[in-house]
């Protein structure tokens, strides 16, 4: 959700904003097959706490049956990490803290195409894709920085989409370079 309220911000405030970071992120919007499961009233559960809006899971159907189900809050890290239980304990400690109300309005939204709407934020961007992303494609967040008119591409290897928890120094160290060059 980061990266959307960034860009909606940026884009709604433009004369108070130096310079956006968008870190595993996309201005891709729902298909019509997502908005329509999210019409329908999407649920958050204890195990699927951790994903992403798009990987959130429907209530049950009749009959108790559910889609199958992704790896949880796993997702959102590199496949070689999923399993390592101080990331796991982080993230399903973000999501406690959240809430399900929270959870269950993020995963409610209902995202348009926002790629045109790049072109208007005209402040420095850097965008950082993570090699390894399983909740954002490193084209999607590619295709950010082709339509930010003032960006900087950089791509994170052997990373999920939670760079934060996963490579967190390398990630510091970007966006630091980035400040110093572009923002201060």
């Amino acid at each position: 959700m980061g990266g959307f309220v960034a860009r909606v911000l940026t884009l709604m405030a433009p004369e108070r904003v130096t310079g956006v970071a968008l870190i595993a992120s996309s201005a891709r919007g729902y298909s019509a097959e997502e908005t329509e499961r999210r019409k329908q009233g999407w649920q958050p559960t204890g195990e699927a706490v951790g994903h992403s809006a798009d990987k959130a899971r429907p209530a049950a159907a009749p009959g108790g049956n559910r889609p199958p189900r992704t790896n949880g809050v796993a997702a959102g890290l590199h496949p070689d990490r999923e399993r390592e239980p101080v990331l796991l304990d982080r993230l399903r400690g973000m999501q406690r803290r959240l809430g399900p109300e929270v959870r269950a309005r993020q995963a409610a939204l209902v995202r348009r195409d926002g790629y045109a709407d790049l072109e208007r934020i005209t402040c420095p961007s850097l965008v950082v894709a993570c090699r390894q992303d399983r909740l954002r494609s490193l084209a999607e967040t590619e295709r950010m920085a082709k339509h930010l008119p003032h960006s900087r591409f950089n791509i994170i290897e052997d990373c999920g989409h939670m760079a934060p928890l996963e490579k967190p120094h390398e990630l510091a160290g970007l966006l630091a370079d980035w400040i110093g060059r572009e923002c201060l």
